[in-house]
C-alpha cells in the first residue's frame, strides 16, 4: 500500500463511490474511458489516433500532457468510430473533482514516475522505432501490445510482492522451482545430440493465491 501511486489511490476511490450509485454500471463506464484516455495520451497511441481522424496530433507527440482537454480531445477522435465513447468531455473533468483528481494524479505521476526514471534510452529507442513504421495501425496496435505487456510486468510485480507477505510461502523457492521443472522437463523432451532451449518461467498464480 506504502508504494501505490496516487492515481492508483484516487481510481479506488472512484471506483467505491461508483458502487453506492444507483446505476454503477454508468459511472464505471465513464471511469474505464478515461483511464484508457489517460493511457493513450501517456503511451503515444492518442497522438496517432487524433491526427489519423483529424489530421493533426494537436501536439500529443511532442507534449503529451495529460489534463481535461488532451482527454476531451482523444475521446473525441474515439466518438467518431466508436459511438460508445461520448464522454469524459472537459467540462465534466472540471466539474467532478474526484475525474479531475485521477487526471491530475496521472499528469503528476507522467512528469514524476518512480521507477525508471523517464524518458529512459530504450524507451526513447522503441519510441522512436514504433513512430518510424510507416502503417498507423501497426503503430497503434503495438503500442497496446507493449502497454499489455508493461501492465503484466506491474501485476506480476504487485503479485510477488502480495506473496511475499503471506507467511509460510517462500516466493523465491517458488520462482527457482518452478524454472528448474521447466528446465527439466524440456531436457528430458528434447531429442539427443541437440541442446535444450530454457523457456521463461510461467508459475501458476491462481494456484499459490489458494495457498
Amino acid at each position: 500500500m506504502d508504494n501505490q501511486r496516487t492515481s492508483e489511490l484516487v481510481l479506488q476511490r472512484l471506483r467505491d463511490s461508483a458502487r453506492q450509485m444507483a446505476r454503477p454500471e454508468v459511472r464505471n463506464s465513464t471511469i474505464n474511458r478515461l483511464q484508457e484516455a489517460c493511457n493513450a495520451i501517456e503511451s503515444g497511441i492518442a497522438a496517432d489516433l487524433v491526427k489519423a481522424v483529424f489530421g493533426k496530433d494537436d501536439g500529443l507527440r511532442l507534449n503529451p500532457r495529460i489534463n481535461p482537454s488532451t482527454v476531451e480531445k482523444y475521446v473525441k477522435a474515439r466518438g467518431k468510430k466508436d459511438h460508445a465513447w461520448t464522454g469524459p468531455t472537459r467540462v465534466t473533468i472540471a466539474k467532478d473533482s474526484d475525474l479531475l483528481a485521477y487526471v491530475q494524479a496521472r499528469e503528476d505521476e507522467r512528469l514524476k514516475p518512480h521507477l525508471p526514471k523517464r524518458p529512459s534510452s530504450k524507451r526513447r529507442q522503441i519510441e522512436d522505432a514504433i513512430s518510424n513504421l510507416p502503417s498507423m495501425e501497426i503503430r497503434i496496435d503495438l503500442r497496446h501490445e507493449l502497454e499489455n505487456g508493461r501492465r503484466a510486468q506491474r501485476n506480476l510485480e504487485l503479485l510477488t510482492k502480495g506473496l511475499r507477505k503471506i507467511p509460510g510461502i517462500d516466493v523465491d523457492r517458488l520462482l527457482h522451482n518452478s524454472t528448474a521443472s521447466q528446465i527439466e522437463a524440456v531436457q528430458l523432451m528434447a531429442p539427443t545430440g541437440i541442446a535444450p532451449q530454457v523457456i521463461p518461467p510461467k508459475l501458476d498464480f491462481a494456484r499459490f493465491v489458494r495457498l
